[in-house]
């Protein structure tokens, strides 16, 4: 955060030499030179910089963020689908998830394998999902980690379930 620091100073030579010869009278003085003077040697304007330079950052922070929720939640239906018909076809769980991570694109497909990796690396089923659903924070994730828990507990059918649910989402 101090990066934006570097452009003063690289100009605080150049431009005191030149002020130094408009003091002098051997150089005119221009309004470029005004406003660039205004603008890098100017302790009002390394205040207001600073602070432009917050507020862009968390509006980029925040677009990006907005930009992230709206692609989970494009996502979501067709992991709903995804999981119906892997779960139907005979998969485990962890297939179905592992299914999920890697067939599809974008943070919820990843997450879905960061659960699979966790899954294969010995990471109870209960612990996965439930950092699966910290991660995504997606509409719909908090009732599809329940839903596939108490699945993996009773062994229930979720396929009809997943499947009116990605409707829904």
């Amino acid at each position: 955060s101090v990066c934006w620091l570097i452009i003063p100073l690289a100009w605080m030579i150049p431009m005191t030499v030149r002020s130094w010869g408009i003091y002098k009278g051997t150089k005119p003085n221009t309004t470029a030179f005004g406003v660039c003077t205004l603008i890098f040697l100017s302790l009002v304007s390394a205040l207001v910089l600073a602070c432009l330079e917050r507020i862009a950052l968390a509006a980029w922070r925040s677009s990006r963020d907005r930009r992230r929720v709206h692609d989970i939640s494009q996502e979501m239906p067709g992991v709903f689908r995804t999981l119906s018909v892997a779960l139907g076809a005979g998969q485990t769980l962890a297939q179905a998830i592992e299914y999920v991570g890697s067939h599809g694109h974008g943070p919820v497909s990843a997450g879905f394998a960061s659960a699979s990796l966790g899954l294969r690396c010995g990471v109870s089923t209960e612990d996965a999902l439930e950092s699966l659903s910290r991660t995504l924070d997606a509409p719909g994730m908090g009732l599809l980690t329940t839903a596939l828990v108490i699945s993996h507990r009773t062994g229930s059918p979720l396929r009809d379930l997943l499947a009116r649910s990605a409707a829904l989402v």
